[in-house]
């Protein structure tokens, strides 16, 4: 069934106003950060801090809780003087219209506490290794986020997730003629058809050229996708795995990551010893240069990851279409899921950039081989 004007518009209208939220906080961020530094702020507030801890010298733990404290009210701080703007762009004027503000900032307080708690510990962990090597703790950072990405994110669906939560084998053999014929042609070798409960699209297991096709529950339940639209997903799958698109990403983000903490390391470590700051950039008080610099680094960085990202999804969208039904299918199917997943089908260029994954309009001019305003 299509979607009603009406709703693509509000659909539409949301994801602008996230999107819009998400530049006004990273500009405002930027801003404030390097507004803190220059006006000599953040060094003020760093020396009444140690001065209001007096930890003891040496001691691990009163040395940790200073400087996780030290982020995280920073994180604090930020997200009280950005309320107002979170409550205009974020929601919550709908939801005080509606009667439900005080639900909205129950989860808006929610949020922010835990977005204190993980910046808090993720600094915490930059300290630490700055403590322990100055120079380097940057490529320790970078390894470390390598370790995660790969091991929690390349192999996940292939062997972890697979071995914690076991799939169900599912009988279709139609459907599994349909997914060999594609993965044929892309080289693999289907040994069958799997469903598990958790997640929200088809994947590919195993590790070589022998695989099993993964589906959620959620897709291979009785009435929930036809089969054409199951082959198209499926074959959607294979086709990434031809690419070695997770893989190709994974690489990127890492090497992405590990240029942001070089270039901010450097960065802050540069003007906070012309500036004659002992600790350079482990010292508490050029947190917003570091913090100021990494986030600027990775939206830059990020815009060239996302692009990649998108390319790699139309380009499996091609193949899946070629592959398993034809253009028609895979319009249907694109339609559908973005319906289901509530995206509207098509936003500004701007909002577009900011995305990881492509518009359902680009998507389907791409299995049409049409371009936007054809």
């Amino acid at each position: 069934m299509p979607v009603a004007s009406g709703e693509e518009e509000l659909r539409a209208r949301e994801a602008l106003a996230e999107a819009r939220l998400f530049l006004v906080q990273t500009a405002a961020f930027l801003l404030l950060a390097f507004l803190a530094w220059g006006t000599g702020f953040s060094r003020d507030a760093a020396d009444r801090w140690l001065a209001a801890w007096q930890p003891a010298p040496g001691g691990w733990l009163e040395w940790a809780a200073v400087r996780f404290s030290f982020v995280a009210a920073w994180i604090l701080a930020y997200e009280i003087l950005l309320f107002p703007v979170s409550v205009v762009l974020g929601g919550g004027a709908e939801d005080a219209a509606a009667g439900r503000f005080a639900a909205w900032c129950k989860r808006h307080l929610l949020g922010v506490a835990g977005e204190s708690a993980f910046l808090g510990t993720v600094f915490l962990a930059f300290y630490a290794l700055q403590r322990f090597s100055p120079g380097w703790w940057w490529l320790a950072a970078a390894g470390l986020y390598a370790f995660l990405q790969i091991g929690c994110g390349l192999f996940a669906d292939a062997w972890i997730l697979p071995a914690l939560h076991p799939p169900r084998p599912l009988e279709d053999p139609a459907l599994l003629a349909s997914v060999r014929r594609a993965g044929s042609r892309a080289g693999l070798d289907v040994r069958g058809l799997c469903v598990r409960e958790t997640g929200d699209r088809v994947t590919v297991s195993g590790l070589g050229n022998r695989v099993r096709v993964v589906f959620p529950e959620a897709m291979a339940a009785d009435g929930a996708a036809d089969a054409e639209t199951k082959a198209f997903f499926a074959a959607k799958a294979v086709a990434a795995r031809s690419l070695a698109a997770d893989g190709t990403l994974c690489a990127v983000n890492v090497l992405s990551a590990a240029c942001a903490l070089f270039l901010a390391s450097r960065f802050t470590q540069t003007v906070a010893h012309a500036a004659g700051l002992p600790g350079g950039d482990g010292a508490l008080a050029a947190f917003p240069l570091l913090a100021g610099s990494l986030f600027a680094l990775g939206e830059i960085l990020g815009g060239a990851y996302h692009a990649l990202s998108r390319a790699l999804e139309l380009r499996s969208d091609r193949l899946a279409a070629d592959w398993a039904g034809g253009k028609e299918v895979a319009r249907k199917a694109i339609a559908a899921d973005a319906e289901a997943a509530g995206e509207p089908r098509e936003l500004p260029a701007w909002a577009t950039w900011l995305r990881k994954t492509p518009t359902p309009g680009e998507r389907m001019r791409a299995v049409d081989g049409t371009r936007a305003g054809e």
